[in-house]
C-alpha cells in the first residue's frame, strides 16, 4: 500500500509540473480538460497493474562459481528479523489499523458531504420552477445566487428572471457548462477526493479543472458573438461569494476571475501548436514502464549458496498462537498470543505479546491459499507446520509470481 501510494503520488507529481510549465499558459482549452482528467486517472489506476517479466540471472561458472561456493555459511540471524516481543503490543492498535480507522473516518466524512450536496441539488430542483427559455429548460429558485448548472440543469434566481434584470450572456456562459458536460468531470474528481483524500495533488488537480471549465464557458460565449469587453466587466461585477454546492458550474467563481481576463483578452490568438501534448507521450509512456511492470528474476541458474537469511530454507519447523497477521508495512508475519511457542531452524522459543522470526515474506500461502496482506488469520488451538521455500522451490510450485521466494503454512490438530 506504501508503495502504491509513494508512485501514484509521483505520478501525479509528474504530470502536475509539466502541465503548469508547458501547458497552463494554453488556450487550447478542450486539450487541456483530457490532460487535466487523464491525469490523475491514469496516476491512480496504473500503479495497481502488476505485470511481471521474468528475467533469468546469468549463469555464474568458473571461478566465481567456486568462489561462491566456498563461501562460509554463517549462523548468525539479522536482529532485525530475529524475534520482536512486547508484552503490552496484543492488546493496543498498531499504527496500520490506527491510520486505517483514519482513513475510513475521513472517507465516510466526504462521502456523506458528497451525497449531501446532491441531496441539496436535487431538492432545488424539485421545488424550482420550471421556465422555457430560447429552448432551454431553467430552474428558478429563491436563493440570491448567480446562475449556476449541474448536469442538465440551469439554476437562477427567480427575482432577478422575472424582472428581466439578467444578462443573457450569463446564460449562455451555463448552457456550455450544460453541453459541454463539466458536471461530469467534477463529480469524477469529489469521488477521487474522497477515496484519496490524503493525496494533495488530487485537490490541485481538480481546482485546475473548475478553472478550465470556466475558460470553456467563456470561450463559448464569444464564439456566440458576445463583446469581451462588455462580458468582461460582466464577470467583474458579478464577482461576489456565493455559497453554491461545492461540484455545481457557476458564473462567479472569484478564484478564477483573474486568469479569466487574461484568458479574455488572448480569445483571438491561434491555439497552442500540438508539440506542447506530443510531450506527453514519452511521459506517459516512462511512467506506465516503470509503474506497472514488476521484474522478477528466475534463479533457476543460479548456484545454491546459502546465506544468513537460509538457515530456514527447506527445514520444515512448528509453531503455536492465537492469530498470525501478514503486515503490509514491512512484509513480515507477526505471531500475536498469550502463549506463542515457535521450533524452527535454530529459532526455539516461547513468548507472550508479539514475534516475529521469518524476516521479510514476499509471498505466503496459507492452508494452500495466497493470503492477503493485514488479514489476521486464527490458529489457536492447532498446530501450525512453517515451510520456508527457496526462491528455486517456490517458482516450481507456484510459478514465477514467487520468484522471490515464498512462506507456506498449513495446520492440522495437535
Amino acid at each position: 500500500m506504501i508503495e502504491y501510494i509513494i508512485e501514484s503520488t509521483l505520478c501525479m507529481a509528474v504530470f502536475y509540473a509539466i502541465y503548469m510549465v508547458f501547458l497552463k499558459g494554453s488556450i487550447n482549452h478542450r486539450a487541456n480538460r483530457m490532460v487535466l482528467l487523464f491525469a490523475p486517472i491514469f496516476s491512480l489506476l496504473v500503479p495497481l497493474l502488476n505485470i511481471s517479466i521474468d528475467t533469468i540471472s546469468p549463469d555464474v561458472t568458473g571461478r566465481g562459481k567456486q568462489l561462491l561456493e566456498a563461501l562460509p555459511v554463517s549462523n548468525y540471524i539479522p536482529p532485525g528479523d530475529g524475534i520482536i516481543v512486547s508484552q503490552f503490543e496484543g492488546d493496543l492498535f498498531d499504527i496500520s489499523s490506527l491510520l486505517f480507522i483514519v482513513y475510513i473516518a475521513v472517507l465516510l466524512v466526504l462521502v456523506l458531504r458528497f451525497a449531501l450536496h446532491l441531496k441539496t441539488l436535487f431538492f432545488k430542483w424539485r421545488t424550482s420552477e420550471k421556465v422555457n427559455y430560447r429552448g432551454h429548460l431553467l430552474s428558478l429558485i429563491n436563493e440570491k445566487v448567480p446562475p449556476f448548472t449541474f448536469f442538465q440543469s440551469i439554476f437562477m434566481n427567480r427575482e432577478e428572471y422575472k424582472s428581466g434584470k439578467f444578462s443573457k450572456e450569463l446564460i449562455v456562459h451555463e448552457i456550455a457548462h450544460k453541453y459541454q458536460y463539466h458536471s461530469i468531470d467534477i463529480v469524477i474528481m469529489e469521488l477521487l477526493q474522497a477515496v484519496f483524500w490524503f493525496n494533495p495533488f488530487i485537490y490541485l488537480f481538480k481546482r485546475k479543472i473548475k478553472t478550465n471549465h470556466e475558460y470553456l464557458a467563456d470561450d463559448f460565449v464569444l464564439q456566440c458573438g458576445a463583446d469581451s469587453k462588455m462580458y468582461a466587466n460582466q464577470l467583474l461585477d458579478h464577482t461576489f461569494p456565493h455559497k453554491i454546492a461545492g461540484f455545481a458550474s457557476a458564473f462567479n467563481n472569484h478564484f478564477t476571475i483573474k486568469n479569466r481576463l487574461i484568458m479574455l483578452s488572448r480569445f483571438q490568438e491561434k491555439q497552442s501548436k500540438a508539440y506542447r501534448f506530443l510531450l506527453l507521450i514519452p511521459i506517459t509512456a516512462l511512467l506506465f514502464v516503470c509503474t506497472a511492470f514488476n521484474e522478477t528474476a528466475l534463479l533457476d541458474t543460479i548456484p545454491s549458496v546459502q546465506t544468513q537469511e537460509d538457515r530456514l530454507l527447506e527445514n520444515p519447523g512448528v509453531l503455536y498462537a492465537d492469530n498470525l497477521t501478514w503486515s503490509s508495512a514491512d512484509n513480515k508475519i507477526y505471531l500475536k498470543g498469550g502463549n506463542i511457542r515457535v521450533v524452527h531452524g535454530d529459532n526455539n522459543f516461547t513468548v507472550n505479546g508479539k514475534a516475529s522470526y521469518l524476516g521479510k515474506v514476499d509471498y505466503f500461502v496459507f492452508n494452500n491459499e495466497l493470503v492477503t496482506k493485514d488479514t489476521a488469520m486464527d490458529i489457536s488451538g492447532v498446530k501450525c507446520t512453517v515451510v520456508k521455500l527457496s526462491p528455486r522451490k517456490a517458482v516450481e510450485k507456484y510459478g514465477s509470481r514467487a520468484a522471490p521466494g515464498a512462506v507456506v503454512i498449513t495446520t492440522s490438530n495437535p
